[in-house]
């Protein structure tokens, strides 16, 4: 393969990348803020509640974002500290690490 070949190579991966990271992303989060609601309506209504262990784990794998601003916009779980301080700390973490891929895959 030549070098041309190879950088185009390089970049058609890494678009390609970009694009599976952004959907999974955005389908994690949709996830994670229809999972909120649903905890919400049910902690209502007096159902079965989604443990606190699996929105945690949902946050951790991606869905931190959506988490939070579903949490704030219909003010559940508010008052829990290890989801309104854990899930700031989880989005902090997870783009410390995005940058740290993104650095070390440019200067490689």
């Amino acid at each position: 393969m030549t070098r041309m070949r190879y950088i185009e190579h390089e970049e058609r991966t890494g678009l390609m990348l970009i694009w599976i990271t952004t959907g999974y992303l955005a389908w994690i989060n949709l996830i994670a803020i229809c999972v909120t609601l649903w905890d919400k309506r049910a902690a209502r209504q007096h159902y079965k509640r989604i443990p606190e262990s699996a929105l945690l784990f949902l946050g951790l794998i991606g869905g931190s974002p959506g988490m939070l601003l579903a949490m704030k916009a219909v003010r559940h779980k508010t008052l829990h500290k290890k989801f309104m301080i854990g899930l700031p700390i989880i989005i902090t973490l997870q783009i410390l690490l995005s940058i740290v891929i993104w650095i070390h895959r440019h200067i490689s």
